[in-house]
């Protein structure tokens, strides 16, 4: 159902095909470019996005860096929308490094292949299976954590900092009441107090919104974080309860 849900929402597209650390180069500080897609075959090339970005977050794991590869995920969630996204990325993971284990493994058989390389092919391919493995297997302990306390004390760069350290999901009040009033979340908006998106009516919508996502995050096996105000008794008492 996941993945029909998938194609209907328009998630399967022309991407990349082949989306590793190797084929992104900084050229200019914030001159980003990827390269070296799957061109002889547009069938390895057409998937769901996920894949891609499953690619490369399990490319920073085999890397030995999976803080980047969490934060890379969540970012790209923030930009795009597509929270439908941390529901099947483990999946495409395990997917592409048991892909990347097959495609090392093949180097060890080849004779012409200097004894060497072949043995690093080995490792390489070893060290892929068990990344794998680990997807399918690693402890699910799941965390809801609320950030509480007034605007501006630091509350979203510290669940920033938590969130990559514990590989959970922030869902920030901001973020959603601008999702809630059809802007982006980088668009600046201005408003008075208790004016725009910061009425007590938009108020109530995003507290609801955030906790229905924050379940549905749960249900799914990723720890949330919640980055709001959280001044009413009642906002908290409704975070616990879904705690």
């Amino acid at each position: 159902k996941q993945l029909e849900r998938r194609v209907s929402d328009g998630r399967v597209r022309d991407c990349h095909g082949d989306l590793r650390l190797s084929a992104v180069c900084f050229r200019n500080p914030g001159d980003i470019c990827v390269y070296d897609c799957i061109e002889f075959n547009a069938r390895f090339r057409y998937s769901d996005v996920a894949a891609d970005i499953a690619f490369l977050a399990m490319d920073f794991d085999r890397q030995g860096r999976p803080d980047l590869g969490r934060r890379f995920v969540r970012q790209y969630v923030v930009a795009s929308g597509d929270t439908g996204l941390l529901d099947i990325v483990g999946f495409y993971q395990c997917y592409r490094a048991f892909v990347r284990g097959k495609v090392e493994s093949f180097q060890t058989a080849e004779p012409e292949i200097p004894a060497e390389q072949r043995g690093r092919a080995a490792e390489r391919a070893r060290h892929a299976f068990s990344l794998a493995d680990q997807y399918t297997t690693q402890p699910c302990r799941l965390r809801l954590i609320v950030m509480a306390g007034l605007s501006g004390t630091g509350k979203s760069a510290l669940a920033a900092r938590l969130a990559t350290g514990l590989g959970a999901t922030v869902i920030a009040s901001d973020v959603v009441r601008k999702a809630l009033s059809g802007h982006a979340p980088t668009d600046r908006l201005s408003s008075d107090v208790g004016g725009g998106i910061y009425t007590a009516a938009q108020t109530e919508r995003a507290y609801a919104a955030m906790l229905d996502e924050a379940e549905r995050l749960l249900d799914a096996g990723t720890s949330v974080i919640l980055d709001a105000t959280f001044t009413r008794k009642r906002q908290r008492a409704a975070a616990h309860a879904l705690a």
